[in-house]
């Protein structure tokens, strides 16, 4: 029993810690407060086992694109929530924002909310300067899944408000992105935001950092950041 005990209180503290770091304070953490394993146990069901099967998801590795004939053909055989993502995201890989919009959109029929595919739908209006229709579309997203991947939806926010040239809320967005996730893309974008609001000298030191970082990760780590490692370099001066 003082074992399970043990395990119990170390499920409540997990889940807490969770919570706080990927900014689902409100209401979590006093779920799992005032309420000791059932409030772990939900959070545990409604936010961290849907965010480790996403994690898990296959899309198209960047450093190895597939033909964009196969996918297409793979999704007219299976037309799956997956294959779809996956041409919808080489379309914008190779600029064919447009047809990445039709088959996005092509996917969201019905009341499935699709998040991921939301998610690529943003990405591709606001590749094709289309910043409205990609708030219009994010919005709809935040309403219809309030437990988005905080991460990715801050920089998607910082990535509107960009487009939409409001570049301090831009940085702010990009700055908790950086806060509440792993990765060098949220760091990168805040960087290259403040360079644009004339604040060179952070800009600079946020760049540094990220080729610091990257000269001691492990090889997995650099190759999954090699394209913000890359721009990380172009950009700095040092």
């Amino acid at each position: 029993m003082q074992f399970l005990g043990i395990v119990f209180l170390l499920l409540d503290i997990v889940t807490a810690v969770h919570a706080v770091r990927t900014g689902r304070t409100r209401p979590w953490v006093m779920v799992i407060l005032f309420v000791p394993l059932v409030g772990a146990l939900v959070y545990l069901i409604a936010i961290m086992i849907p965010e480790l099967m996403a994690s898990r998801r296959s899309p198209l590795p960047d450093t190895e694109p597939e033909d964009i004939a196969s996918l297409e053909a793979k999704l007219s055989r299976t037309p799956s929530s997956l294959n779809r993502e996956n041409i919808v995201r080489a379309y914008i890989r190779k600029g064919r924002y447009a047809q990445a919009i039709d088959t996005a959109r092509g996917g969201l029929r019905g009341k499935r909310v699709e998040a991921h595919l939301r998610m690529l739908l943003v990405e591709a209006h606001l590749e094709q300067g289309e910043p409205d229709e990609a708030r219009s579309v994010l919005t709809e997203l935040e309403a219809r899944s309030p437990n988005l991947d905080p991460q990715r939806r801050l920089l998607l926010l910082g990535r509107v408000a960009c487009a939409e040239g409001s570049l301090e809320t831009a940085a702010t967005h990009f700055e908790e992105a950086a806060r509440v996730g792993r990765g060098e893309e949220a760091h990168y974008r805040l960087a290259q935001t403040l360079d644009r609001l004339g604040r060179t000298e952070e800009a600079q030191k946020i760049f540094t950092k990220i080729l610091q970082r990257a000269e001691s990760a492990d090889p997995a780590y650099t190759t999954a950041q090699a394209q913000w490692i890359r721009s990380a370099r172009r950009a700095s001066r040092g």
